[in-house]
């Protein structure tokens, strides 16, 4: 019975070269997890959750009332929408993954030389 919950907000949309960080572990589904920022690479205020089926099961038949202030605003979904198709379209996330080599590089040196930098990893 423990949920598995990711958050997405600093990994998600292909920071990591997959659009989500979770994604670069084999077999790693979680019951939820949320995401902002990348969903409209941070031009508008967005952010989210995705949950299992079980989850959401468990909501749908037993609500929780909330109010949001800024909720779904259409404007900012219309921009999420459109860095989404922007990242797919221009294989975004293949360049990330291009580029990996180069971060680990960057990330060696700086353990190397930097007394205070003790242990760097790209995912």
């Amino acid at each position: 019975g423990i949920l598995m919950v990711c958050d997405e907000v600093m990994t998600g949309f292909g920071r990591t070269g997959e659009m989500f960080g979770f994604q670069n572990f084999e077999g790693v589904m979680p019951d939820l997890f949320t995401f902002a920022k990348g969903v409209s690479s941070a031009f508008l205020p967005l952010s989210g959750v995705v949950c299992s089926d079980k989850v959401f099961d468990f909501f749908r038949t037993n609500p929780i009332g909330y109010g949001l202030t800024y909720s779904s605003h259409p404007i900012v979904c219309a921009a999420a929408y459109e860095n989404i198709k922007y990242l797919l379209e221009n294989d975004i996330l293949g360049h990330v993954k291009k580029m990996e080599p180069v971060l680990a590089e960057g990330l060696s040196k700086l353990v190397e030389t930097h007394p205070s930098v003790k242990q760097a990893r790209v995912h």
